[in-house]
C-alpha cells in the first residue's frame, strides 16, 4: 500500500528523471545493494490457529488480517497502476481497504482505519504521500512483522546504496521494513527476471520502457522519508529479483512538495550504485 502512492509520486515526477537516462520507475527492482551483512530475520509468533500451534483447522484472526493486508495491497496497487485513474480498480481497492479494517484485531484496528483513510485520500491527491499515510503504513508493516509469522528482511537506505539486504532469500510471502537513515527521500523497488534475462541491473535500466518490461516482472515497493520508515511485501517464487531507488538525486520533503518538483535533469539513485539483486530458491 505505501508503496503504490509512492508510485504514483514517481510516476509524476521521479519518472520524468528516471526516463531521461533510460530507466524506467515500472522496472523498479530491489535488490542486494551495497552491505548485506544483515540476513533475513524471521518473526516471532506462528499465527497459523487460534492456540498459536499451526495445526488448528480454525485460521485466527491474525493470519486472516496478515492475509488480507496482501490481497488489499495487491488491489491497491492495481488502483494506482495506470497513467490515468481507474474507476473500477478503485472502487475494488476501497472495498479491500473496508474489509482490511473489519478484519483488523483490536491492537491494530486504529492503524488499519488510518492507513484505509490515508490510501483512499490519495486516489486523487496529487504530490508526495502525506505524513498520516506514511505514519500508519510504516505502522503497519512493523505490526506484521511481529505478528505474521512471514519472511523479514530489515533493509536500509542511505546516499546512495541499500544495506541489510541478503543474497539470498527463502520463498514465501515476505515484510520488508525500509528504514530512512539519509538525508534524502528514498525508495526500494523490487523487480522479478523473467526467464531468459541475463543483462545486469545496469544494462536493464539502460534499456527503452518497453524492452525492459519484456524481461523484468515489476512487483512492489517501498518508500520512506529521510529519518522515517516504509516497507513491502512480497510473495517470493523461486527466481532472481532485482531492486532499485528511481528517486531523482536531490529528492528531499521539500522539494517533493514544492510546485515544480525534483528537478528533471537530476540522475536517478539507480544510477548512482543505488540496485542490488538477490535470488530465491
Amino acid at each position: 500500500m505505501e508503496h503504490r502512492p509512492a508510485r504514483r509520486v514517481r510516476r509524476n515526477r521521479t519518472r520524468i528523471a528516471a526516463m531521461t537516462v533510460g530507466a524506467i520507475v515500472l522496472l523498479s527492482p530491489l535488490a542486494a545493494c551495497g552491505d548485506s551483512d544483515d540476513s533475513a530475520k524471521d518473526s516471532e509468533p506462528d499465527p497459523t490457529s487460534e492456540s498459536g500451534s499451526g495445526s488448528g483447522t480454525n485460521v485466527s484472526a491474525t493470519t486472516k488480517f496478515c492475509e488480507q493486508a496482501f490481497t488489499t495491497d495487491a488491489a491497491v496497487s492495481a488502483a494506482t497502476d495506470g497513467d490515468e485513474p481507474d474507476d473500477a480498480a478503485i472502487a475494488a481497492a476501497k472495498a479491500e481497504l473496508a474489509t482490511l479494517q473489519q478484519s483488523a484485531p483490536d491492537d491494530v484496528a486504529e492503524t488499519a482505519a488510518a492507513v484505509a483513510t490515508s490510501t483512499e485520500e490519495m486516489f486523487t491527491a496529487q504530490g508526495p504521500p502525506s505524513e498520516a499515510f506514511t505514519t500508519s503504513f510504516g505502522t503497519l508493516i512493523d505490526w506484521m512483522a511481529n505478528h505474521c509469522g512471514y519472511q523479514v528482511v530489515d533493509v536500509s537506505a542511505q546516499e546512495y546504496a541499500f544495506k541489510g539486504l541478503p543474497g539470498d532469500l527463502e520463498p514465501g510471502k515476505t515484510i520488508v521494513r525500509l528504514t530512512n537513515k539519509g538525508k534524502e527521500v528514498h525508495e526500494i523497488a523490487f523487480a522479478k527476471r523473467k526467464d531468459g534475462t541475463t543483462e545486469s541491473v545496469q544494462d536493464l535500466l539502460s534499456l527503452p520502457e518497453d524492452q525492459a518490461g519484456e524481461k523484468v516482472e515489476f512487483l512492489s515497493s517501498g518508500f520512506a522519508m529521510p529519518g522515517g520508515s516504509g516497507g513491502a511485501m512480497l510473495d517470493l517464487s523461486k527466481g532472481g529479483y532485482i531492486a532499485v531507488c528511481f528517486v531523482p538525486t536531490g529528492t528531499t520533503p521539500e522539494s517533493m512538495s514544492s510546485p515544480d518538483g525534483p528537478s528533471a535533469d537530476a540522475m536517478p539513485h539507480a544510477m548512482q550504485g543505488m540496485t542490488g539483486e538477490f535470488s530465491v530458491s
